[in-house]
């Protein structure tokens, strides 16, 4: 990371010289930023202190901390709760810097024309900030659960995209686990539990984890698709 002048450091700690907290790691490529912050000001006093020209259109918060900005007509404010997936405001830009990291024990093969040139890789990819790892296989890799974060379920919603693809006579039932993460007036609606044709298949929703037991390949493609096409809640 610090060998690349792609990225970048923000030191934003005005109590503590960020040329002292970067000698241990000289000599670095990375570009440096010293932008300290008062943290004895809000948000919304320090939005008052800004230019025009900088100051932000979008502010994206944890939901605990909304009651201490101070909403206006200017500003588009976005919550958040743990485990959310929210659709963030466009943000046009000209080019983005990628950078591809393939494994020298991967050996792409190649399949060429004249006008054309195509690698086939098989691997693990990991994507984090336009960085792009792939990775060879092995045995964890495969073990591993591959998990897909999308947000809060809305139940109804699911409901309804199940009875489109022809799923009847479910069996509804709200399940009693307590979630630390949630406060008093949602503990109703926590965990629940659908079940189609007696045990056919069953899909318990919780607010961390959805979990489908379901032995027909058809029905879990059924499934499947009814959670994911329009019911999700912050998506």
């Amino acid at each position: 990371m610090k060998t690349s002048s792609s990225n970048g450091i923000i030191f934003v700690d005005n109590q503590y010289s960020y040329i002292d907290a970067l000698k241990p790691y000289q000599p670095i490529n990375m570009k440096c930023f010293y932008l300290p912050i008062d943290t004895r000001l809000n948000f919304s006093q320090i939005n008052i202190l800004l230019n025009d020209k900088i100051r932000p259109k979008n502010l994206i918060t944890y939901e605990n901390y909304l009651n201490d900005i101070i909403k206006n007509d200017k500003i588009n404010i976005l919550s958040y709760r743990k485990y959310d997936n929210i659709k963030l405001p466009s943000i046009n830009r000209s080019f983005i810097n990628g950078q591809l990291n393939i494994k020298s024990d991967i050996k792409p093969k190649l399949i060429s024309s004249s006008n054309l040139a195509i690698a086939s890789i098989h691997g693990h990819l990991d994507m984090c900030d336009y960085v792009y790892d792939i990775n060879e296989l092995d045995n964890e890799n495969l073990k591993q659960n591959n998990f897909i974060t999308y947000g809060k379920i809305d139940i109804d919603k699911f409901l309804i995209n199940l009875a489109k693809s022809g799923l009847f006579g479910l069996e509804i039932k709200h399940l009693n686990e307590y979630d630390n993460d949630l406060n008093d007036n949602e503990q109703s609606n926590r965990s629940v539990e659908i079940k189609y044709n007696q045990d056919a298949a069953k899909i318990i929703v919780r607010s961390k984890q959805t979990d489908i037991e379901c032995n027909d390949p058809l029905l879990m493609t059924k499934i499947r698709d009814a959670l994911l096409l329009d019911n999700i809640g912050t998506l």
